[in-house]
């Protein structure tokens, strides 16, 4: 797909002329940070979903040396570089400003009137036309034809956290040694871009990690053994695909009648069975984000698949 024809659809959106059918997501809605450890990254390959490019960049911090980001979203890989220029141009506090619609007052766009600021944009514009030239064009035509909440609303879903919370699921905004060190591995390693459907993934290579992030919660239970299928032949011997990302959910949860079939753990792990799977917990999204919620009073989950050497 061409720039000018993504464009075009862009233009569109923002402009409110027709219904959007798909979304960028500003920010991961996951906890990455909870699950980074599990995996074996550094110096290693990855496969990752991911249309907020916030799995490409945290893996990068942690050592992997080649990631390919697969996403249905093909406007994805232009947002990513406009994600990898606001490191390369901002401070971590000025990045959060420029790319977080969420107020912490639980907001959106009232107060923050740096997000998606046409002044910032101008700022980083350098860097994004040395890292991606067609980026470039897609985002200075964008900022010069409407206000940043016509972009944000035309472009992105509403799901996004607040700041401070999106500090705790990213680790490249834990610390500004980590923000740094993302600064260094983004004008490092060039990632490959693949548009297409997960579904009808069959790379022509092998990896030591995929990650499908929550897209099995909209697939449906129905769907996972095609799912674990595809990811299975794509992994190096000892390979690991997180499987389903989990919200609210541990060994112990029990499935209540109206959450997606997927949140089913016994049916879940019937279409799994046939693999070496696990599921592993962590801090939750909802305790961190919400101000509802205790630390610790709810966890999150992974279902991890590992291809053992044969």
């Amino acid at each position: 797909m061409e720039v000018k024809e993504v464009l075009e659809y862009a233009k569109e959106t923002c402009g409110d002329i027709i219904f959007k059918t798909h979304y960028l997501y500003p920010f991961t809605t996951e906890n990455i940070d909870g699950y980074l450890d599990l995996f074996d990254l550094k110096d290693k390959s990855l496969l990752t979903v991911g249309s907020s490019g916030d799995q490409v960049i945290n893996a990068l911090v942690m050592g992997c040396e080649d990631v390919t980001l697969y996403d249905k979203v093909f406007e994805s890989k232009y947002y990513y570089y406009l994600k990898c220029a606001g490191i390369l141009t901002l401070t971590r506090e000025e990045y959060l400003k420029f790319f977080a619609g969420f107020e912490e007052i639980d907001r959106y766009y009232t107060k923050n009137h740096e997000f998606f600021n046409k002044e910032i944009f101008d700022k980083l514009k350098p860097a994004l036309k040395y890292l991606n030239s067609d980026a470039y064009y897609y985002f200075d035509e964008l900022f010069n034809l409407f206000d940043n909440k016509q972009i944000r609303e035309g472009l992105f879903t509403a799901d996004e956290d607040r700041p401070k919370a999106l500090k705790v699921f990213n680790r490249y905004l834990h610390t500004e040694s980590l923000y740094e060190k993302a600064r260094k591995k983004i004008e490092k390693i060039e990632p490959v871009f693949i548009q297409g459907d997960i579904l009808d993934l069959d790379p022509d290579r092998k990896y030591d990690n995929i990650w499908f992030s929550n897209i099995a919660n909209y697939l449906g239970l129905r769907k996972v053994p095609l799912m674990a299928a595809r990811a299975y032949n794509a992994l190096n011997d000892n390979g690991k695909v997180l499987l389903c990302y989990l919200y609210a959910t541990q060994a112990t949860s029990k499935y209540e009648r109206g959450w997606t079939d997927v949140y089913n753990l016994k049916r879940l792990y019937k279409k799994v069975e046939a693999y070496e799977y696990e599921l592993k917990s962590f801090e939750g999204v909802y305790p961190i984000s919400s101000r509802y919620y205790s630390e610790g009073e709810d966890k999150d989950s992974v279902l991890i698949l590992t291809k053992k050497k044969q």
